[in-house]
């Protein structure tokens, strides 16, 4: 049975795929125009020894080296100029996944791509849980693909493997990981003062300093919306990894991959950041339906993941 997601690889067209041709990863991108600039911008792309890659299952313009790239594609299927490089994998528990990128499609996606909109407006999380489970022809590829490639990584020297759950438990001692992977050499006291700046509480009041949800913004009219859509998929500079971005107001620098760079829907993107939120979600059912799944899964018994 084909995808019923409307951004498939089979309805697109658009896949990355390894050097070997063995593994295809639908691309999120709704253009074959886009997806063209895209894998041109990939190849031509310039590292300098400095830059790392970010890379993790969803949930750049060029600035001066050193440069973090994000992604969220496995990396076998991105250029050989890629591969190699300090990379920094992070890694969510599957349910609290499932949940996040419901919302990510119906909250963000959905506010800014038309066929993605027609199709979650009446999404519910028992099919979005179906498709998370079985559709490998969803963009970015299936989770327990991505995370089965991914893991078979994580003794590779320039590979770092993150926990969501670890910088949300004990973010010091992940940030001190990362410090010393990278070799940047941060003080104990930065470690610490970073590690306070990037509460998700501190971080959702800097984008929204009144403590609420309504934003100034958030009377734009249908047509300005368009206009902002226009900016973010047809304005963009060359960028690498499906990376686009827009400058807007005082926010800059949005790197999200396609994600509607205003304060009308940034709120949204950052949802909520816990640990176990897929119990305020799945029913019964679908929880039991999770587990089964997960017992026939080798790695859910090797991968420490943290449910709650």
């Amino acid at each position: 049975m084909g995808s019923k997601f409307p951004l498939s690889g089979s309805k697109t067209r658009c896949y990355l795929t390894s050097d070997d041709g063995k593994v295809q990863v639908p691309a999120m991108l709704h253009t074959k125009d886009m997806f063209e600039e895209v894998l041109r911008d990939l190849q031509e792309y310039e590292w300098n020894e400095k830059d790392f890659l970010l890379t993790s299952f969803p949930k750049t313009v060029v600035f001066p080296s050193p440069r973090v790239l994000n992604t969220h594609y496995r990396l076998d299927v991105l250029p050989t100029a890629f591969k190699g490089k300090k990379t920094v994998v992070v890694m969510r528990n599957p349910k609290d996944t499932l949940v996040s990128y419901y919302h990510y499609y119906k909250d963000v996606l959905g506010m800014t791509i038309p066929p993605i909109k027609e199709f979650t407006s009446h999404l519910t999380l028992s099919e979005m849980l179906e498709m998370f489970l079985e559709d490998k022809d969803m963009p970015y590829g299936r989770y327990f693909d991505y995370i089965e490639y991914m893991w078979s990584l994580r003794n590779e020297p320039n590979v770092l493997l993150v926990f969501f759950e670890d910088l949300i438990n004990d973010p010091v001692s992940s940030i001190h990981r990362v410090n010393e992977f990278m070799g940047t050499e941060r003080s104990a006291e930065l470690v610490e003062n970073i590690a306070s700046a990037t509460q998700f509480d501190k971080m959702k009041k800097a984008k929204d300093p009144e403590k609420k949800h309504q934003n100034p913004d958030s009377n734009l009219d249908q047509k300005q919306l368009n206009n902002i859509r226009h900016k973010v998929y047809r304005k963009g500079n060359k960028l690498a990894l499906s990376t686009y971005i827009l400058e807007i107001k005082e926010i800059t620098k949005v790197f999200c991959v396609l994600i509607v760079a205003t304060k009308l829907q940034i709120f949204k993107f950052n949802r909520i950041c816990k640990i176990g939120d897929w119990k305020n979600h799945l029913t019964v059912a679908e929880n039991e339906k999770f587990d089964e799944f997960l017992a026939k899964w080798p790695l859910s018994r090797e991968i420490p993941f943290t449910f709650c």
